[in-house]
């Protein structure tokens, strides 16, 4: 059983997973800024947090957000939501069906709750802290193995840490 901020959590990620779904045959019309090199955002990237932050305050009116575009937001306590409206947004503007919304919960500085929503998919996946982690409310868990024969990996270079990569 995952906590109510997954309950929450759940649902501010299907509203920002709308939102990026209503634009995504749009693509040519957005207005698409760069925010560092390789690192890109658009319209629907605010829009999307808008409506995740929205849905968060319905539920939790106190706690402090900490969101990609619009950054950090007041709050009471030591509970923090962290959003990434548009995780993959360079392939959302490409027309790559590989991106989601994020968000988790960050309680004195740990992570204690998580969201991943892929609304193409319509498949999300959730963790709370000592209670595993589901997709679609479902239990899932990780193969019992002991080293990487056989093992799929799979990675991303996010466009601000590409300088650590350098030889």
């Amino acid at each position: 059983q995952t906590s109510g901020a997954c309950g929450a959590s759940r649902s501010a990620a299907r509203q920002g997973g709308a939102v990026l779904l209503r634009h995504l045959g749009k693509l040519e019309n957005l207005s698409v800024f760069e925010k560092g090199k390789q690192d890109y955002a658009s319209e629907v990237d605010q829009q999307a947090e808008n409506e995740i932050i929205k849905e968060l305050r319905r539920a939790y009116p106190e706690v402090a957000i900490l969101a990609e575009e619009s950054g950090a937001m007041g709050g009471r306590g030591l509970q923090t939501f962290v959003i990434d409206p548009l995780d993959g947004t360079s392939n959302y503007l490409r027309g790559l069906p590989h991106f989601c919304v994020s968000i988790a919960l960050v309680e004195n500085g740990e992570p204690t709750d998580a969201v991943i929503f892929d609304p193409l998919r319509n498949e999300i996946f959730s963790a709370s802290k000592g209670a595993g982690a589901t997709l679609n409310n479902k239990k899932i868990r990780v193969a019992d193995r002991k080293d990487l024969a056989g093992a799929m990996l799979v990675t991303g270079f996010p466009p601000r840490e590409r300088l650590r990569l350098a030889p």
